[in-house]
């Protein structure tokens, strides 16, 4: 068996999954003696899986013979279960290195007005829909043949989040490796609910996703709390209480921005923090503003308070929600807000939180945290 997987690995060869029935082999129906395996498996490598993203491996039921068959598509969801989808947009890092974006965003950014969120998802639209003289400028500049490398290695460098390889060795088929590896690996055929029964269709599995953090996150009635606040014991001094208390600056949001992961996952306007760090002297003014706006207490957070949740497998092959971890990818600008808060708050946090507790603390184990902010 041990050989039989060192060929899998070396044919760069992946277990498909299944959906519905688990075995692929039965011997003997009375329940007493029946056993059940899995000796069948489908396998591909990462190269098939990408050029056929939506495929389904079903085991299906057996007659005469103790093996089932294995029955593999390519269109995993039927026409009628299909939801709308759209593809979001999504800000391409690469695009910093061509040299006429910077006009482009600095025109489209002026021609708009309104708020930073409707700026931003204009944008965005702008981006999906290039007209013809930008795709013949694209095409221009992808027949330098010194910057493709440089563009297909920063691209999948963002797309594998691999953060400690940087620029300079050509690692193009490691990252694009990595990054279709986490696709792969991340795919969610399909879910248990509560009774044990196996939901396949995207409809359902998106209703018991729903439901599940509907659930987890409805509060129960609490009583009143207030008499504990009396017993915690006073560590802001006036001093501390009057730096908090300052008004926040320019300069505090330009250097949030600058501390910022450049290629973290974006969100729901699809601009990651390279985009906001390579363009700041076109839009850092009219960012600047409506951060502070919020933070100084002006204005709403609702407009930016929107997020995407990512399910993170806590286990190799997750059966039911509770084998998730949920990822919140919140949007930039929310991200410059929180930041700023962390910071601001982090001289004091020392004083506030016992030794013992590492999170939330500087040079502890965590130096950063949106919970801090809100």
């Amino acid at each position: 068996m041990t050989e039989f997987r060192t060929t899998l690995e070396d044919c760069n060869l992946n277990d498909l999954g299944f959906v519905k029935r688990w075995f692929t082999w039965e011997r003997r129906r009375f329940l007493a003696s029946n056993i059940r395996e899995r000796l069948d498996r489908g396998v591909a490598t990462l190269n098939w899986v990408n050029l056929f993203p939506s495929y389904q491996l079903e085991h299906l039921g057996h007659s005469f013979s103790d093996h089932c068959p294995i029955l593999l598509g390519t269109m995993r969801i039927k026409q009628n279960d299909q939801c709308r989808h759209v593809r979001p947009f999504r800000f391409e890092a690469k695009w910093c290195l061509e040299s006429f974006f910077e006009e482009i965003i600095k025109g489209w950014w002026a021609e708009d007005s309104g708020s930073v969120p409707g700026k931003l998802e204009k944008l965005g639209r702008r981006f999906q829909e290039p007209s013809d003289e930008i795709l013949a400028e694209i095409t221009d500049v992808q027949m330098n043949l010194n910057w493709v490398v440089d563009k297909e290695e920063l691209f999948w460098e963002q797309h594998a989040r691999v953060n400690w390889l940087k620029n300079g060795d050509c690692n193009t088929s490691y990252f694009h490796k990595v990054a279709v590896n986490r696709q792969f690996h991340g795919r969610i055929i399909a879910l248990e609910d509560k009774n044990g029964g196996k939901l396949s269709s995207t409809k359902d599995i998106l209703r018991l996703a729903s439901d599940y953090f509907i659930n987890l996150f409805s509060a129960s009635i609490m009583g009143s709390d207030e008499h504990l606040f009396g017993l915690v014991e006073k560590k802001v001094t006036e001093s501390m209480n009057a730096a908090l208390l300052k008004q926040f600056t320019e300069d505090d949001i330009a250097y949030a921005v600058k501390m910022m992961a450049p290629l973290n996952a974006p969100d729901v306007d699809g601009f990651p923090a390279i985009f906001f760090q390579r363009y700041w002297h076109i839009i850092g003014p009219e960012i600047s503003i409506y951060c502070l706006s919020i933070l100084n207490g002006e204005s709403e957070i609702g407009g930016i308070n929107k997020t995407h949740i990512v399910l993170i497998p806590k286990i190799e092959k997750p059966k039911n929600m509770s084998q998730f971890r949920p990822i919140s990818l919140c949007n930039v600008v929310y991200k410059i807000i929180a930041k700023v808060l962390v910071i601001h708050m982090s001289a004091i946090l020392g004083y506030c939180i016992n030794e013992a507790q590492g999170a939330f603390i500087p040079r502890r184990l965590i130096s950063d945290n949106v919970l801090i902010a809100y």
